[in-house]
């Protein structure tokens, strides 16, 4: 091999080396640049996707009226908004029919139950299958009057607020349900912790609060056993010693119709739902525990304003 075609084998390889390093260079900086780019599109896509997601998560089945801001969300996402906006009204027109058909249902329902009742109290001959129907027709009776109190607890629009010591309210359900527990061979303890207590509510729907606590405490209390009224700043409890509650079931008791046994024919599942809506009125909290030194549930209402 002559020396020419030697050097011209060495440039061959130097400048087959350049263009190996150039070109490895480039698809480098490629590389780096569609990651970048990439990296970039997906935060201008994956961010506003996440903030929308979380609007979206904060719409509860009680704030159906809410509706998504579609000028705060980025023109590529705007269909999604509108379209969820308009789910959310079908939804929302949907539970307003549906609260407006069970309201005309349950009053529709009461007088025919109440002349029902009346007969078989007053024209029928005495009997075991007597008992049995009157039960029936009471039990039937008081879903019809919770699903009109939850009714009205759901279009209340004009509550009588006032101030009320709240003791005075809560020793005058107390007193009339205290049969309720003679009759059962329950202690009901009354404690006053608050020498003066207040709260701004409507009176009316502060006792049917404290009237559904009450009866749901005893019906979970044995025989024999206690239940305990605390009244303190603002607040009260009720403890009862029936079973308690088990923690995984701590926010179904707040749903309608829901009971633990769906064959107990003692109680229609409503007392609880009602008594959470009339709450959402005001400024105020339920929370259920077991740390009642009862053994049973313990539940705990504090309102903000008093």
């Amino acid at each position: 091999m002559t020396r020419g075609d030697l050097l011209k084998d060495l440039a061959n390889e130097a400048v087959e080396a350049t263009i190996v390093d150039v070109a490895t260079g480039i698809i480098l900086v490629a590389f780096l640049l569609f990651l970048s780019v990439g990296f970039i599109a997906i935060r201008f896509v994956v961010e506003p996707a996440n903030a929308l997601t979380a609007k979206i998560k904060k719409i509860k089945p009680e704030d159906l009226e809410k509706r998504i801001k579609v000028q705060d969300v980025p023109k590529e996402l705007f269909p999604i908004a509108s379209a969820m906006n308009d789910a959310l009204e079908r939804v929302e027109n949907s539970f307003e029919q549906q609260k407006h058909f069970i309201t005309d249902a349950a009053h529709e329902l009461r007088t025919p139950l109440t002349i029902f009742l009346n007969r078989l109290e007053l024209k029928i001959p005495p009997s075991t299958a007597k008992d049995k129907l009157i039960n029936d027709a009471r039990y039937i009776s008081r879903i019809v009057e919770q699903l009109l109190d939850l009714s009205r607890a759901q279009n209340m629009t004009g509550q009588q607020l006032s101030t009320l010591i709240l003791s005075d309210v809560v020793k005058n359900v107390c007193s009339h349900l205290a049969p309720m527990a003679v009759d059962k061979n329950q202690a009901l303890e009354l404690v006053d912790k608050c020498d003066v207590c207040t709260v701004k509510a409507d009176e009316g729907e502060l006792t049917v609060i404290i009237k559904n606590l009450l009866e749901n405490a005893i019906k979970h209390t044995p025989p024999g056993a206690g239940i305990r009224v605390s009244i303190s700043n603002r607040a009260f409890s009720v403890e009862d010693s029936g079973k308690g509650i088990a923690s995984e079931m701590q926010e179904q008791i707040f749903e309608r119709f829901w009971q633990e046994n769906q064959s107990d024919r003692s109680g229609s599942g409503l007392g609880l739902a009602i008594t959470k809506e009339l709450l959402s009125h005001y400024d105020a909290t339920i929370s259920v525990s077991t740390s009642s030194t009862l053994g049973g549930a313990k539940f705990y209402v504090k309102f903000v304003n008093g």
